[in-house]
């Protein structure tokens, strides 16, 4: 979902892009749960404004992830704010059990506030604690575990490796059909 302010912070064809990214990736989940035989439900309108686009297995509130180029390149971007400086998907407001990452063949889950937890003991570890701040992102191995933020917006992001949502102790992999 993209809210009007976010909207009026980037262009119409990287708006178009992102909805489709999300579209996709949302009827592939769709789809994989449906072959597996897992109830999903599409969230309501009011849980989607906190980072939950479905409900599976019945309680499980899970966030999609669409196939990015970042994730082609082995790198995930964490949101930890959004744009309007508001709590992003990967914060303690976000309602969400699950993050599903669309790596393309399989997506790979991992409960979110373990994801939380490895992006504040990345930022903990880190010597260099400066927000980088760009009007272009830089290449993603120059921002690995390093906050970010896009210039005339207020979010705040963390790139990651895709590997490491290996280190997670109880991820699910589920191959696309």
């Amino acid at each position: 979902m993209i809210t009007d302010k976010a909207r009026s912070l980037s262009s119409a064809d990287h708006i178009a892009h992102s909805l489709e990214t999300g579209k996709q990736g949302e009827a592939t989940f769709i789809a994989m749960c449906a072959f597996m035989g897992i109830d999903c439900v599409p969230a309501s309108r009011q849980q989607q404004f906190k980072h939950v686009d479905f409900i599976i297995g019945g309680n499980i509130k899970v966030d999609v992830k669409g196939f990015k180029r970042s994730h082609e390149m082995g790198y995930a971007i964490i949101e930890v704010k959004n744009v309007q400086g508001n709590a992003g998907w990967c914060s303690e407001s976000s309602l969400a059990d699950m993050i599903a990452f669309d790596m393309g063949m399989f997506y790979h889950i991992v409960p979110k506030r373990w994801l939380l937890n490895f992006v504040r003991n990345k930022y903990k570890n880190q010597k260099d604690k400066s927000t980088i701040t760009a009007s272009k992102m830089p290449p993603y191995k120059d921002l690995l575990y390093r906050l970010y933020q896009r210039q005339g917006r207020q979010d705040l992001m963390m790139v990651i490796a895709t590997a490491d949502l290996y280190e997670c102790p109880n991820y699910w992999l589920w191959r696309n059909r």
